[in-house]
């Protein structure tokens, strides 16, 4: 068990050092695959991505979802027994087959930021900060900047930040573009699907400019984008049919977004 522990304190010492170096968009060479339809209430994609002066590979995994047939949900760790948990766990205890970490927390594991489950609010939005909020306002996901958002309507609601792409174009304002991480986010295309997205890889990530550049090709293309917590955090489950999506997170989360069958 103590060697385990040990090579797990190592591969972040080497992720850490690999995050405090910036590089640059234009190093990247990409293999996109097409869309797979799993069911008739979403979609998966997966993009492979080499940097030049790496010989590791990032894997990038896409999940789109036809918000007329799925419930998004935010899902509160301690609804369901524990204070943190990971995904594969939430997805367990709270029968969706798909969650993806939610946004920041702080040393204690309590979630900053606003927080809506159920119509209930868990959480008030701060009166300050430049982030933004995914929610479920009259029955439509949005993303909606910290400084536009009501409580009218809304359901479902969890606060992140920043906003990476607002209406196709590149938001400004973001600190830390070359900086790398793993990544995890939420966005809309412009058929207002809901797409989630996370990093697999452990010796490597992506900069904000990196994943821009990705979050626009054609392939993908989407409207508007939130980042979710990312690093350690990162991590997104998905199971329906034989089709499975396993990035396992690397600290338990005490807030995630789930994804259910209507």
């Amino acid at each position: 068990m103590k060697k385990y522990l040990i090579l797990i304190i190592l591969i972040f010492v080497f992720v850490g050092a690999r995050r405090a170096v910036p590089l640059h968009a234009g190093e990247l060479t990409i293999t996109e695959k097409s869309w797979k339809n799993v069911s008739d209430i979403c979609e998966t994609k997966k993009v492979i991505i080499k940097r030049n002066s790496s010989d590791n590979n990032i894997d990038l995994y896409f999940v789109k979802f036809n918000p007329q047939k799925v419930k998004i949900k935010v899902l509160k760790s301690s609804f369901y027994g524990e204070k943190t948990q990971f995904a594969e766990g939430l997805a367990g205890k709270s029968g969706a087959f798909c969650v993806i970490n939610g946004g920041f927390f702080d040393e204690n594991y309590d979630p900053i930021g606003v927080l809506m489950s159920n119509g209930k609010i868990l959480q008030f939005l701060p009166t300050v900060g430049n982030s933004s909020v995914f929610c479920v306002k009259n029955g439509i996901p949005k993303i909606i900047h910290r400084a536009d958002f009501s409580y009218n309507g809304v359901t479902e609601a969890l606060q992140s930040g920043p906003r990476l792409i607002y209406d196709g174009k590149n938001t400004i304002g973001v600190v830390g573009l070359n900086d790398i991480s793993r990544r995890s986010g939420i966005g809309l295309d412009y058929d207002n699907n809901v797409v989630i997205y996370a990093t697999d890889t452990i010796f490597d990530g992506l900069s904000f400019n990196e994943l821009r550049s990705i979050l626009k090709r054609s392939g993908i293309n989407l409207k508007t984008v939130l980042n979710l917590d990312g690093g350690r955090s990162t991590q997104l489950y998905f199971s329906i049919s034989w089709n499975k999506i396993n990035i396992p997170g690397y600290d338990y989360i005490p807030v995630a977004i789930g994804f259910f069958k209507k």
